[in-house]
């Protein structure tokens, strides 16, 4: 068996019950600004969320807690009818139509411990969060010329003031890939018997690659993460039982709550023309939040 696996088992045997899991899916409204040709201006666009994450769950009744999540952000379409980017020489280059799509996974577990705990349902934890941030960037545009066409490589290509050019972007994908290590702070109160408010805040510098094979573009460029969400759950249904060696707890729940992300890079350009144009290096960032409806449960 895989050693992830045996790992998985051996903390639902630590773990003093199964734990209890979610699948929250929410509308997201995404902002893409900076860092590649036809961007500069940034465009925003809307899509769907869905995540599966197991909650704050507690080591044998101690202190000591693990949880995870996989978010999944759909294709969303941004459109541009056009766009004007300067060149540090002064001159324009307009891309008459620029369309992206952009989709992204994002992956973190985390093991900790409550610094407060007062019960099950309220306390203030403190964790370290291993995960990876995979976006991928899509933009339309003319197919290359031909099996051996070459992005230019030579000399960039100035735009002098006074001068205006058309440019045409060529159709690619952009793969960004990232690893993350870093704190996140978890809080939970008990609101009676079934409700419970809840939140969560993260932030972590990371260096992601950068890869698009079409213009044979690759980077490692620095960067960080910020994450934070703000919810209340309901338990609507909870037994209690045995199974084997474990105690269970079988329920079912609602969630519902807002999430932000921000993944952010330093200055950087990627002419997605191909055409090696001079053009100012800017940041680029990648922000989504969502309002998010889920299903939480335990068997």
């Amino acid at each position: 068996m895989h050693w992830r696996g045996l790992c998985l088992i051996a903390l639902l045997m630590l773990s003093d019950a199964v734990s209890a899991s979610q699948v929250l899916i929410g509308n997201a409204g995404m902002k893409l600004q900076g860092g590649l040709l036809g961007l500069q201006g940034g465009i925003q666009s809307y899509g769907e969320w869905l995540n599966y994450k197991t909650e704050h769950t507690s080591i044998r009744s101690g202190r000591l807690f693990y949880d995870y999540s996989v978010a999944y952000l759909t294709p969303t379409t941004g459109l541009q009818k056009s766009v004007t980017v300067k060149s540090p020489q002064g001159g324009e280059m307009n891309i008459l139509g620029a369309e992206f799509e952009w989709s992204g996974i994002d992956a973190q577990a985390t093991l900790g411990y409550d610094l407060f705990r007062w019960s099950e349902r309220d306390y203030i934890a403190l964790g370290v969060s291993l995960g990876v941030a995979a976006p991928v960037i899509e933009n339309a545009g003319m197919d290359v010329p031909s099996a051996g066409w070459q992005p230019n490589q030579g000399m960039p290509v100035s735009v002098p003031n006074g001068d205006s050019v058309e440019v045409n972007l060529v159709a690619s994908r952009t793969e960004l890939l990232g690893y993350k290590l870093g704190p996140k702070l978890l809080l939970s109160r008990a609101l009676g018997e079934r409700a419970t408010v809840y939140g969560e805040i993260s932030y972590t510098p990371q260096q992601l690659s950068i890869r698009n094979k079409t213009l044979d573009y690759r980077l490692d460029i620095d960067g960080d993460y910020f994450h934070y969400a703000l919810g209340i759950r309901y338990q609507w249904l909870k037994r209690s039982g045995s199974l084997g060696m474990f105690d269970v707890e079988p329920s079912l729940g609602f969630d519902f709550g807002i999430q932000y992300s921000r993944l952010h890079l330093q200055k950087f350009t990627l002419d997605l023309s191909g055409m090696n144009y001079a053009i100012p290096k800017t940041d680029l960032s990648l922000d989504s939040h969502a309002l998010y409806l889920g299903i939480r449960y335990a068997l």
